[in-house]
């Protein structure tokens, strides 16, 4: 758990305990107070690592305890993003009811000013809002389709792909701006992704991990990092891009230890991970006898 500190030395050093109010965004972090220049901005502060944050912002915050910090465990982490998902799902709900009652309202008055048959006149291009859980979810599959894909999230300022979205689809879904699904709906998503395979090796054991890329014309390699359960069970942990300088089984060993440490699994590793196997035949032996030597790892 983050140290516990008595609130008045905490005051003494500029630091306050965020309230409840500021959302479980928060929960790990300590707040400044607001600076005293013209921008009126606050600071914070991990508490698990002691960074201080220069801008508080909830997104900034929150990508620093799923993506950078590697003092706060794997449990509190994927508990950290239930939190955080939990209460933007209840957000959604509040404002999704709020959404359904203007809606109905709206409902009533359109229907009651709607012209009789006779006068052969209809209402066209009415479409009832839809629900912040479905337009979440279709920004979350847009957001797969652009990565799949390697399209960059630029694509969407494209005014050409705007204008056709906006002629065809006949719904009142927008599409998100660009900024807003790289510094939202990417880093919930990835964090979401991110809890959930924790949730799935936590209690496996004698697992492989697998790592395979390939080498591009400039000698930068990149490589997937996988953990493997017998012969069908694959769980992606994550990517490593190495330059040519990088290429070298000393620095591809630490590359992976980085992204355990990135992943906070490192400190199940010894207890799950039987044996570590490169798929490039190349470096298959140097890496091989560099991590049974240095780290008594059962190589494969």
């Amino acid at each position: 758990m983050p140290p516990n500190r008595n609130s008045d030395d905490l005051e003494s050093q500029g630091w306050s305990k965020p309230s409840k109010s500021h959302g479980p965004q928060w929960i790990g972090f300590l707040m400044s107070d607001l600076l005293k220049d013209q921008s009126r901005k606050r600071q914070a502060k991990c508490t698990y690592c002691k960074k201080v944050l220069n801008q508080a912002k909830p997104t900034q915050i929150f990508s620093h305890i799923t993506e950078c910090c590697v003092a706060v465990s794997a449990e509190r982490k994927a508990k950290y993003v239930q939190e955080v998902m939990k209460h933007q799902i209840s957000k959604q709900l509040n404002s999704s009811q709020a959404s359904d009652y203007n809606d109905n309202n709206d409902s009533q008055i359109i229907l009651a000013s709607i012209p009789s048959s006779s006068q052969s006149e209809s209402v066209q291009n009415y479409f009832r809002p839809i629900s912040k859980e479905k337009t979440n979810h279709l920004h979350e599959l847009l957001l797969k389709a652009l990565l799949s894909s390697n399209i960059p999230m630029t694509f969407l300022k494209n005014p050409y792909f705007q204008e056709y979205q906006a002629e065809l689809v006949c719904s009142p879904y927008q599409l998100p701006r660009c900024a807003q699904v790289m510094q939202k709906i990417l880093p919930l998503a990835h964090a979401r992704n991110e809890a959930d395979l924790f949730e799935k090796l936590k209690d496996q054991d004698h697992l492989t991990l697998s790592l395979d890329g390939w080498t591009k014309n400039s000698g930068n390699s990149i490589y997937a990092l996988m953990a493997l359960k017998g012969a069908k069970k694959k769980y992606f942990i994550d990517v490593l891009d190495l330059n040519s300088k990088r290429h070298t089984a000393d620095n591809i060993f630490l590359a992976i230890i980085d992204a355990l440490d990135l992943n906070s699994k490192r400190h199940t590793a010894d207890n799950i991970f039987l044996a570590i196997i490169d798929l490039n035949s190349k470096r298959h032996t140097a890496d091989n006898i560099f991590l049974a030597r240095s780290y008594l790892l059962k190589s494969a």
